[in-house]
């Protein structure tokens, strides 16, 4: 497998991932996109909250 754009040895890039990749699940990325349609995502905001 081959990439135009990489700059770095497909061994080297594999190594690499090994050591400082960290697995996550895509919540953040889904309540950052979506805040309206999750009711109580992170990233919502309450305008009935007038303080």
């Amino acid at each position: 497998m081959r990439s135009r754009g990489g700059t770095v040895a497909f061994c080297a890039a594999r190594e690499a991932y090994e050591r400082y990749a960290i697995p996550a699940t895509g919540r953040p990325l889904f309540q950052a996109a979506l805040p309206n349609l999750t009711p109580r995502a992170a990233s919502s905001v309450d305008f009935g909250n007038r303080g």
